[in-house]
């Protein structure tokens, strides 16, 4: 937790792990809570929570937009993130809104890499040596939902040539297996490449969008 929570201060946010046994001072602009939600250790997996904590005189979009840029963060941490919906609570009058993050890898060590427990097949063939792949959704329109909002993925790998490398095409489809969860991600194009050589070792990196998503 102490990597996130140092990402998402650096990010701009005020944020510290989350204590409700303590006083909690009054909330003047956006806060960020950062608790530990579950550690699933035979799947290699750790679920944290990151808790917007704003005042209602900011609005309720100021918790939904503020939450976005957490996302981002965790995301770029190699996290798989869920959103929670937007509450409000009339006693401290405080909107709140959670994100959970999905990291996979050696949960013991905080050493999270989604390739250490992701299997991803890109249009019918398997990455060799997937290091992470991230998918979120986002909206620049406040009047789109969500829920109808094109999927974003990121993948990283290892080009090494033990395995053959998977070439792109059209409208392809991309399922990423990762403990018992399987995501099947549809309607994929890829909008950026670039390959990154570090450490005696070729990365290579792509982006794109998916139309839709369904999980097993």
């Amino acid at each position: 937790m102490d990597t996130i929570n140092m990402a998402v201060n650096m990010a701009g946010f005020k944020a510290g792990f989350a204590n409700p046994g303590q006083w909690i001072p009054e909330i003047e602009e956006p806060v960020v809570a950062i608790s530990l939600e579950q550690v699933d250790s035979q799947n290699y997996q750790v679920t944290i929570r990151a808790e917007v904590v704003s005042p209602v005189t900011l609005g309720g979009q100021k918790c939904e937009e503020e939450i976005l840029r957490v996302v981002s963060v965790m995301e770029g941490l190699g996290g798989s993130c869920r959103i929670t919906s937007l509450e409000f609570d009339a006693k401290t009058e405080l909107f709140s809104m959670a994100v959970l993050g999905t990291f996979y890898g050696d949960v013991l060590d905080e050493h999270w890499s989604a390739g250490k427990a992701c299997t991803v097949y890109w249009g019918g063939q398997r990455i060799g040596e997937p290091l992470s792949f991230t998918a979120w959704r986002e909206t620049s329109d406040a009047q789109t939902p969500l829920s109808t909002a094109l999927w974003h993925f990121r993948m990283e790998e290892v080009l090494d040539g033990k395995w053959p490398e998977v070439e792109t095409s059209s409208a392809f489809t991309i399922q990423v297996t990762a403990g018992n969860t399987t995501d099947t991600y549809t309607g994929c194009a890829v909008t950026s490449q670039e390959r990154i050589l570090s450490g005696g070792h070729l990365r290579q990196i792509r982006e794109g969008t998916a139309t839709a998503k369904e999980a097993e």
